[in-house]
């Protein structure tokens, strides 16, 4: 288990292990590496807190961003790609509920770039975690699109 720091523990709590994560939903454009694609996953029980991303400050938003840059970079790294850039955490809704979104870009093996999107949101129950793959080339005809889907989700309480 992590341990706590300044940020008011924070830190701890989203670097917990993950005890059970469930795809809900995978949806494909293609087979391929570097095609669209959208999971939504859950995690039970969640390892972050509503309050936590409610009452997360600057400071804690840029500990969150260099832990979701250290996970991504290994698990990049994992499939023999690159991460590129992991742009600052910022706190948003999805669904109506408070939520953290982070956006990155990493390389695939056959050297394409890909923007990864996603909003982690907890309820009392779980975590759950909308994610976006779309190729960079593609995002400025797919993010409207994406938007869309984005906008469309409703979480029940």
């Amino acid at each position: 288990m992590a341990r706590r720091t300044a940020s008011g523990g924070y830190v701890g709590l989203i670097a917990r292990s993950e005890l059970s994560t469930t795809s809900l939903l995978e949806v494909e454009a293609s087979k391929a590496t570097y095609g669209p694609r959208l999971l939504i996953s859950s995690k039970s029980p969640p390892t972050v807190k509503t309050r936590t991303v409610v009452d997360a400050n600057e400071s804690d938003l840029r500990l969150f961003t260099s832990m979701v840059e250290k996970a991504s970079r290994d698990m990049v790294a994992s499939g023999g790609q690159q991460l590129l850039e992991v742009r600052p955490l910022q706190k948003t809704t999805l669904g109506g509920r408070p939520a953290l979104f982070s956006e990155a870009i990493h390389t695939t093996k056959e050297g394409r770039n890909m923007v990864v999107r996603q909003y982690l949101v907890p309820t009392d129950e779980q975590e759950l975690r909308f994610t976006f793959h779309v190729a960079v080339d593609d995002q400025k005809s797919l993010l409207p699109l994406i938007q869309r889907v984005e906008s469309s989700v409703t979480i029940d309480r």
